[in-house]
């Protein structure tokens, strides 16, 4: 798959993502209508975190990192985070929108 032109952007945000809260991010995955080439000038970056951690409020400070490139750059990032169990459940329960995360999403 060719990158998206937000690549370099969702890169630097997982280097940002990682030196800030090392041993964190378990996994960083793009998904949406930017990998499906359906995108239009509208459309914002759908991206998945899934970090070690339960605590929520490290996922605020996840996002406001993509926040932060979001003015830095011009561009809307859809940053939902979720614990490392919580994606090992979705998978365990086989939900509709895990499915098409597992299948359309590119780990970054």
């Amino acid at each position: 798959m060719e990158p998206i032109v937000e690549q370099p952007i969702i890169e630097e945000f997982k280097r940002r993502v990682e030196a800030r809260f090392p041993g964190e991010l378990v996994r960083l995955m793009i998904f949406g209508s930017k990998v499906r080439r359906e995108a239009t000038p509208e459309s914002d970056v759908d991206l998945r975190v899934v970090m070690q951690s339960e605590n929520w409020r490290l996922g605020d400070e996840i996002r406001g990192v993509g926040y932060a490139l979001e003015l830095e750059h011009g561009v809307v990032l859809s940053i939902p985070v979720i614990s490392q169990n919580h994606y090992e459940r979705l998978r365990t329960n086989g939900t509709q929108f895990f499915h098409a995360l597992e299948q359309e999403g590119v780990v970054v």
